[in-house]
């Protein structure tokens, strides 16, 4: 299955107010749902290096397994999740251990063998990161469509080092993308949430990077503006799709997922010229908190 979200970061400070803003929704969790997913990849980090994720993950009491990929664009992921038995997934050495077996998609069976290739390479499988977090959620409904807010909080982990989660995630239920963005829109302008497009795989795999050279801590490399492709333009063949309003919805999320492009390499520029941060931060901290170490 495919998956439509966009996910923000929450500034440390607006936290509580968020929280309080999400739980008053329809259908809010006002007991959050404790999560705590192990990240699995080779040593040489071939998942990481096709950009994807392989993780199983303790929901509350029940135990799921989760292959996740890039989709056709940045609000748009491949997406497999395979409940487990109530007794969990087999531990070897105290931690969980992936079944590849159990991903019966013929599209995540592809990409796996593509990532993975050899069965020495998928024996070579271990943990590489951890996430820990608390997660609230909600509904929202609009005339696009129904949206699930995920609020979590908490941390990711790799060897010595970690970082803070305070990310705000908008997820498309059913109906119009355009559905996503107009549940965010008002939360962003309230909040100073800022768009995100780093996975919490693709911040467990630099931070797990980070602890194998030495623990040094990941920084922010900008894309240059001038090598990105100009936005996109109105063409004969996307007003042929289908509109809503008068505008295409091929094109706004061509033109969504060039902004996206755009964010993601210059991500240090976006979050310091959000009010109230006047001076700029590490990379680390814009990425979701301060690192510690020890943890």
């Amino acid at each position: 299955m495919q998956e439509i979200e966009l996910k923000f970061q929450v500034p440390a400070e607006r936290m509580g107010a968020v929280k309080t803003a999400l739980l008053a929704l329809q259908r809010a969790t006002t007991t959050p749902l404790a999560m705590h997913a192990a990240y699995v990849d080779t040593l040489d980090s071939r998942l990481a290096a096709r950009k994807m994720a392989l993780r199983v993950r303790r929901e509350g009491e029940a135990w799921v397994q989760t292959f996740k990929a890039e989709g056709g664009d940045a609000m748009t992921r491949l997406e497999d999740n395979v409940a487990l038995s109530p007794h969990g997934p087999v531990f070897r050495d105290g931690r969980p251990v992936a079944d590849l077996s159990l991903h019966l998609d013929t599209a995540v069976q592809r990409a796996l063998a593509a990532a993975l290739g050899e069965p020495s390479a998928q024996g070579s499988l271990g943990i590489v990161y951890d996430t820990v977090f608390d997660r609230h959620t909600a509904e929202m409904h609009g005339p696009h469509g129904s949206v699930q807010l995920c609020l979590d909080q908490g941390q990711v982990r790799a060897g010595a080092l970690s970082q803070a989660l305070c990310e705000l995630e908008f997820e498309l239920l059913d109906g119009s993308p355009l559905a996503v963005i107009d549940a965010a829109r008002p939360w962003v302008g309230a909040h100073g949430l800022w768009l995100d497009v780093q996975s919490k795989a693709y911040r467990g795999t630099r931070l797990a990077q980070a602890a194998r050279a030495g623990d040094q801590i990941p920084e922010c490399r900008p894309v240059p503006l001038e090598v990105l492709p100009p936005p996109p333009s109105l063409t004969s063949s996307n007003l042929a799709e289908a509109t809503q309003g008068g505008v295409s919805q091929a094109w706004l999320r061509s033109a969504l997922n060039t902004t996206l492009d755009i964010a993601a390499g210059n991500l240090s520029e976006v979050a310091w010229a959000r009010p109230g941060w006047s001076s700029p931060r590490h990379f680390a901290e814009i990425a979701g908190g301060d690192v510690e170490r020890g943890v």
